[in-house]
């Protein structure tokens, strides 16, 4: 639960890298928050505003934590832009941030004990 944290912490930090763990770990926590939205909508149906408003407060931690991340498979942020392909650019974009790390790259020290740098 501390890389969920984590990310909140250094929601506007677009420098140094993130580990695997730790990206997809808030990624899984993020998920989650938004299935009990989606029950809580389908149950009371008026969440929906609850919904959107938490999806709008996580975009910023998300955005920067996913450049963190393509930082650490040794790829620039402009990689996000692949999202803008029809059809597969969200896949192709889930299978970079799924790579392993690279240790040796331009964009900081590598993450010793696999938590956010």
């Amino acid at each position: 639960m501390s890389w969920y944290f984590d990310a909140w912490k250094r929601y506007a930090q677009f420098s140094g890298r993130a580990s695997l763990e730790a990206f997809w770990m808030f990624f899984l926590v993020n998920c989650l928050i938004s299935v009990v939205f989606v029950v809580l909508e389908i149950v009371f149906q008026s969440t929906w505003k609850i919904e959107a408003l938490y999806s709008l407060l996580v975009f910023l931690p998300m955005l920067s934590l996913t450049v963190r991340r393509l930082h650490d498979t040794n790829r620039s942020s402009w990689w996000l832009l692949v999202v803008l392909v029809p059809a597969i650019g969200m896949v192709i974009l889930l299978v970079l941030l799924a790579l392993p790390s690279e240790p040796d790259n331009h964009f900081d020290d590598y993450p010793q004990n696999n938590a956010m740098l």
